[in-house]
């Protein structure tokens, strides 16, 4: 058996002011509770949110994470090959311990292209970022066939090289004369 409030103001139980007062704290719990769980239910939403912006980044790091930890391997195998290039790179030139050795094998490569060395020269050496260039400049004569095989023994041999300001003069009784320069290049030392 449930009593309403108006049934206890018309037996007088209560006065119509009591009974106005108690619903007006009513009604303000009610509006309270209503607010109270209107703000409570925001806050939720808006944490709620920020976890799931929060899980959706770290799942984007795991699946890049991922792909990356799938392509170990395929990368592993890709840096030694890089290494290997390297490698055979630095083989190609030359450290300043070996750049007499050089002279020697200039001229032993003429010897084999039967050409004639008038001189070779050291030029001064160019400095760059990472490398520095030796020049040496060369005079040498011989048929051209012997000209272009010693050119070629010389850009093509173990070491890089590099032959520029070539001018071959004008042939007399089969022999010209051929000057030029080749480059080679050494890593620059550290601290230098």
């Amino acid at each position: 058996m449930s009593i309403t409030m108006r049934e206890l103001v018309r037996t007088g139980a209560i006065s119509s002011k009591d009974a106005t007062i108690a619903g007006s704290v009513a009604a303000g719990l009610v509006v309270l509770l209503v607010l109270y769980i209107a703000l409570v239910d925001a806050g939720l939403r808006r944490h709620r949110d920020e976890l799931n912006a929060s899980v959706a980044t770290k799942m984007s790091e795991l699946a890049a994470a991922q792909e990356l930890a799938s392509r170990e391997v395929e990368l592993e195998i890709e840096l030694e090959e890089v290494d290997e290039l390297v490698r055979k790179f630095e083989a190609k030139l030359p450290t300043r311990k070996e750049l007499p050795r050089l002279y020697r094998e200039f001229q032993e490569a003429a010897g084999q292209a039967g050409v004639k060395v008038m001189g070779i020269k050291k030029l001064d050496e160019g400095d760059g970022p990472t490398l520095v260039t030796v020049p040496y400049s060369f005079s040498v004569s011989g048929t051209y066939h012997q000209l272009g095989t010693f050119i070629n023994m010389l850009e093509c041999g173990d070491r890089f090289m590099k032959v520029s300001k070539l001018h071959i003069g004008k042939q007399e009784s089969g022999v010209s004369t051929a000057k030029f320069t080749l480059s080679t290049y050494l890593f620059k030392e550290k601290g230098s």
